[in-house]
């Protein structure tokens, strides 16, 4: 918050009188503010960035939350909550994370605190993949690590193209805030065939541990021609 600003929610927390953009009229607020923040304010204050009469305006009742990393016991119940308030959305058919995923996510030590947690949960109720988190990697249970060593070229090769495909419309998904259809075109793909990928990434077991239990199902050609489309 630049300094013109904080002056003139200050003004509004001690008059309680506004007035509208490109208005003439005063109007009065009987609005209570709950503000928060993830930066250090006594020490913006004492650097000058924060404004100290704002600051001490603004700090009447203080309620310090730790982060995430801090109470781990709060992961699982959070990411349960966020496939609730998601799944409808993105019309997934998960009801609960995988519970590797969840020992995975309870052992991560989120520098991006609880926004980061609930990224990782969108991510996996649109692709149903546990790849969909690489930076998880290491917290997975030994026993669920992926191998390659028994892949052919062809199947390397499918898998490592299926994966950047993810992680591209991913990434887009993301810059425009989850909207699908502004996606696509962004993208230049047909809508439809848009939600054909992520429909298929929510139906289907994850690849890699199809690999892990030996399964030797053949790589569908079609799916290849979905991926190039």
């Amino acid at each position: 918050m630049n300094s013109v600003l904080q002056a003139k929610l200050l003004h509004v927390l001690q008059d309680g009188k506004y007035t509208r953009l490109g208005g003439t009229r005063t109007l009065h607020s009987k609005a209570r503010i709950l503000a928060s923040t993830n930066k250090p304010l006594q020490n913006l204050v004492a650097g000058g960035s924060f404004r100290e009469d704002l600051y001490f305006r603004l700090n009447v009742i203080t309620i310090e939350i730790p982060p995430l990393r801090e109470r781990p016991e709060d992961i699982v119940p959070l990411c349960h909550c966020f496939v609730e308030k998601y799944r409808a959305k993105y019309n997934s058919c998960v009801k609960r994370l995988p519970a590797q995923m969840e020992e995975a996510f309870s052992r991560h030590s989120w520098p991006g605190n609880i926004r980061q947690l609930e990224n990782a949960v969108r991510r996996f109720l649109i692709l149903a993949d546990l790849e969909s988190a690489p930076w998880l990697k290491d917290n997975y249970p030994q026993s669920q690590t992926a191998t390659t060593e028994n892949l052919s070229l062809k199947e390397a090769s499918a898998m490592a193209a299926e994966q950047v495909e993810k992680e591209v419309i991913l990434r887009t998904l993301e810059e425009v805030h989850w909207n699908r259809q502004q996606a696509a075109r962004r993208l230049n793909i047909c809508y439809r065939s848009f939600l054909n990928r992520l429909r298929k990434w929510q139906r289907g077991e994850d690849f890699r541990r199809r690999l892990s239990t030996n399964e030797k199902r053949p790589f569908s050609e079609d799916r290849v021609s979905a991926m190039r489309a």
